[in-house]
């Protein structure tokens, strides 16, 4: 396994890898240790999986969103997929903008006032996974992306 990217999802206690290598996606428990088997892996022909570089977990929609590199796309899953599945949706193509998405994730609806010592009150912070309905895009765009895709 060729680990490019790794997320760890404390809403659902899981730790997401992104394998390059391997054209897969691998997810194992948060607590996990030792020579622990993953609880699912992403991975197979029907997946559309080639060059995986980064991964987010998008919580308002339960998917985990995947780039591309090679194939400068971005596929969605169903958070909880596992095996040979085919991806829910797949970005790509010119007028998409997509040039080898390395990291992806997710931005605010409106910036959060910050401070030194981080956001200025407990109601003024927005979580980036949680504001979803601003839409994403991958790190290296300069478009955001519509939330309906």
């Amino acid at each position: 396994m060729e680990a490019h990217d790794l997320l760890v999802d404390t809403t659902n206690n899981e730790i997401v890898v992104a394998d390059a290598s391997g054209d897969a996606v691998w997810v194992y428990s948060r607590t996990a240790s030792g020579d622990a088997a993953p609880l699912r892996t992403i991975a197979g022909a029907s997946t559309g999986l080639d060059a995986v570089i980064g991964v987010v977990v998008d919580h308002a929609n339960d998917e985990l969103l995947v780039a591309k590199y090679a194939a400068s796309a971005i596929v969605a899953f169903d958070r909880t997929a596992s095996g040979d599945v085919p991806p829910l949706r797949t970005l790509s193509g010119a007028a998409t903008g997509l040039n080898r998405p390395v990291h992806l994730w997710l931005v605010p609806a409106t910036p959060t006032p910050m401070s030194a010592s981080g956001p200025t009150s407990a109601s003024s912070a927005v979580s980036p996974v949680a504001a979803t309905a601003a839409g994403w895009r991958p790190w290296g765009c300069s478009c955001p992306l519509s939330p309906e895709w």
